[in-house]
């Protein structure tokens, strides 16, 4: 007979004693992998952290500066508030209307006056009346015809006697259809003014010119009509455009050049906080966004390199009932105010050498 030997209980046969020490290493890696995975979890959250407080601080924009500032502060978005008032009075401002043609240009005039007073000498103020037609390659090709389109010019004198060149800084006050227009481009206007004021007591190294268009909205006529008719304009070397398309958030340089690297060079170096897009520019020059704003006018028909800004967010108020005063944030216009100011004073700087040429402007 087979006979069987069993084993005592206290002692262990080779197999179990092969196997049991496998059951711990069980253990041993789920807490490796419960490990890993909590790691994981708490880089992701330091990761959304960090991208979170970077576009918190990327879209921050400053307090205002008080109206009682003096100018040496810099530009005020308190002192925009008398103009932004004045030009929301007048209503809905389309091209030929009484509220366009006649009371916003009161007002830019007005404050123009109130902005430059005790400087007069180093100012001058004119009204341009015109005509004209042109044809535009926008959605399909379109002829633009014009008659009476008013814009009010106004041109600070530089430090530089020797410069040939002068800045353009231009937008618009009318309005579309059934907009109040508090943002595009009202604010705009009332930047323009503040920054005239500085730059009348603080002059620039070279001229500067403000065009305060009459006519924007319906595709850019007022533009066209200054700078290929008004004997300023062929002094021009390089332009900023002011623009909107919503109501707060930092401004954004959403074009510049073409080529003219230069331009963007002194934007980066005189920026307090640079904010700019290489995608927004490749969209407009496609044709993919169907708009187009002032800038491609002096661009195309004034062959002038410049730069364009727009504040975006709140994007919603844009063109429509809701763009009025209520929906402004006093904090975005500080911004774009203070970014332009800068900017500009160190284009008229560049400038006063002359347009750059050859390797500069490519």
């Amino acid at each position: 007979r087979k006979q069987t030997r069993t084993s005592s209980p206290g002692v262990r046969s080779r197999k179990e004693e092969l196997v049991a020490p496998a059951a711990p290493s069980t253990s041993a890696s789920s807490a490796s992998d419960a490990g890993s995975a909590h790691g994981a979890v708490l880089a992701l959250g330091v990761f959304c952290s960090v991208v979170l407080l970077v576009l918190v601080r990327a879209w921050q924009v400053p307090s205002v500066v008080p109206a009682s500032a003096p100018l040496s502060a810099g530009f005020s978005a308190d002192r925009t508030r008398d103009v932004l008032n004045d030009l929301g009075a007048c209503g809905v401002k389309y091209i030929g209307s009484p509220a366009n043609e006649i009371c916003a240009v009161d007002v830019v005039h007005h404050h123009v006056r109130l902005a430059v007073t005790g400087q007069e000498e180093r100012v001058k103020i004119a009204n341009q009346s015109a005509s004209g037609h042109f044809y535009l390659d926008f959605l399909g090709g379109l002829t633009n015809v014009y008659r009476n389109l008013t814009n009010v010019i106004v041109r600070v004198q530089g430090s530089s006697q020797s410069g040939s060149c002068a800045l353009l800084i231009s937008s618009h006050f009318d309005s579309n259809l059934g907009s109040p227009a508090a943002s595009d481009a009202n604010a705009e206007i009332a930047m323009m003014i503040e920054l005239l004021r500085l730059f009348a007591n603080q002059p620039p190294t070279v001229d500067v010119i403000f065009n305060f268009n009459g006519g924007e909205e319906f595709l850019m006529p007022a533009a066209h009509a200054f700078i290929t008719s008004h004997p300023w304009a062929s002094e021009i070397c390089a332009v900023i455009n002011l623009e909107s398309a919503g109501s707060g958030g930092r401004e954004l340089l959403f074009q510049v050049g073409p080529q003219n690297r230069w331009i963007a060079e002194v934007y980066a170096k005189t920026a307090p906080r640079p904010f700019a897009s290489s995608i927004t520019q490749v969209l407009f020059q496609t044709g993919i966004i169907p708009g187009d704003t002032d800038y491609r006018i002096d661009r195309d028909f004034g062959k002038i390199p410049g730069a364009d800004f727009a504040v975006i967010a709140n994007g919603w108020v844009y063109h429509t009932s809701r763009d009025d005063f209520a929906h402004l944030d006093f904090r975005s216009i500080q911004s774009y105010g203070t970014t332009v100011a800068a900017f500009a004073r160190g284009l008229t700087q560049r400038l006063s050498s002359g347009r750059p040429s050859g390797a500069e402007a490519d």
